[in-house]
């Protein structure tokens, strides 16, 4: 399982750096009030996928918070009903 795990790992390790140096030329974002940013396709791509991963994250963060404070108050009531029963 390993070496198939190291195989797909090298393989999309192989095709991203493929995309990376195929959109090397640099491209111009353009925002607001005249700013502009130029950097390679790639990069600006990258950026654009770590920034939803973390949107993504921070977004899901209260859901999980509020899951982790609840399966530990009913872990706490499993415990306290197991002894109770137990004496």
């Amino acid at each position: 399982m390993r070496i198939l795990y190291k195989i797909l790992s090298l393989a999309l390790f192989i095709l991203l750096m493929g995309f990376a140096v195929k959109n090397a030329y640099p491209v111009t974002l353009l925002y607001y009030l005249g700013i502009s940013w130029q950097a390679p396709l790639s990069l600006i791509l990258f950026i654009a996928l770590l920034t939803g991963i973390v949107a993504g994250l921070i977004a899901i963060t209260p859901t999980l918070i509020k899951q982790r404070r609840e399966l530990n108050s009913l872990r706490k009531q499993i415990t306290a009903s197991s002894h109770q029963g137990a004496q």
